[in-house]
């Protein structure tokens, strides 16, 4: 928690500083959200192979399934490097 000059002066008393807590709330939900943006088309392209799976497009196959993950999360890797996914 982070706290203003009159709580480091009196050990007893423990004001918060609600201005610092938000601007760096802030900064990091914008992060957060900018970072979760990164994913939406990976996400996408997961949601619309299962969808295909269900509809009977695509075999209902654990290996095929495997490998499509597999490949998704090297293509994901490989264009957001630090910023994809870690499992």
């Amino acid at each position: 928690m982070v706290t203003s000059l009159v709580a480091s002066q009196h050990d007893s008393v423990q004001v918060p500083a609600p201005w610092l807590a938000l601007s760096e709330g802030w900064v990091g939900s914008a992060h957060a959200v900018s970072r979760q943006m990164l994913h939406w088309p990976f996400d996408a392209l997961r949601d619309q192979y299962a969808t295909a799976v269900r509809a009977g497009l695509i075999e209902r196959s654990l290996i095929a399934s495997s490998q499509f993950e597999r490949k998704t999360a090297a293509l994901e890797q490989a264009l957001l490097g630090s910023y994809a996914r870690q499992v």
